[in-house]
C-alpha cells in the first residue's frame, strides 16, 4: 500500500496517510480544522518517490553489465 502526502489548503498542515487501492479515492478532513468545528479537506501532494535501485548492472545503466560483444563472435 502506498503512502501519500496530504496538506490543509487552510492551515497548511500536513500529514501522511497509508493508502489501500480497494478502497479508492479515500477523503482526508485536516484534524486541526477539525478542532474549530470545520471540516476541511485535506489535498493529495505530489511528492518525490523514495524508491531507489542499488548496484551495478540495470540499475547503473538501464540494461545489465555485460559488454556489448564484438560482430562475428
Amino acid at each position: 500500500m502506498p503512502i501519500y502526502e496530504y496538506e490543509c489548503s487552510k492551515c497548511e498542515h500536513q500529514e501522511e496517510h497509508l493508502v489501500s487501492s480497494t478502497h479508492g479515492r479515500e477523503i482526508f478532513y485536516c484534524p486541526n480544522c477539525a478542532k474549530n468545528n470545520k471540516a476541511v479537506r485535506l489535498n493529495k501532494l505530489i511528492s518525490v518517490s523514495n524508491f531507489r535501485l542499488k548496484g551495478g548492472g540495470w540499475a547503473e545503466d538501464g540494461y545489465s553489465n555485460k559488454q556489448a560483444k564484438p560482430a562475428g563472435a
